[in-house]
């Protein structure tokens, strides 16, 4: 009964092992490398300007009115 367990347990090893390389090779792989090479949700590989690297931002309202309507209640 010893040696059944233990062959059990190789062929256990064994498909966990070929299911988590395929499972890597489908699903993980491909999406980290579109996610490497498509998405840049930092801006960090466009060409910078020559003088800054700094983005502008755009400003809302700073009157009261405008403060006064951030707020839910």
């Amino acid at each position: 009964m010893q040696s059944f367990k233990e062959i059990l347990k190789y062929i256990g090893d064994f498909q966990a092992r070929l299911l988590l390389t395929i499972f890597y090779f489908t699903l993980a792989l491909p999406f980290g490398l579109l996610a490497r090479w498509g998405i840049d949700p930092l801006g960090l590989r466009r060409p910078l300007p020559a003088a800054s690297a700094w983005q502008a931002r755009h400003t809302y309202d700073t009157d009261l009115p405008a403060a006064q309507r951030q707020t839910w209640v």
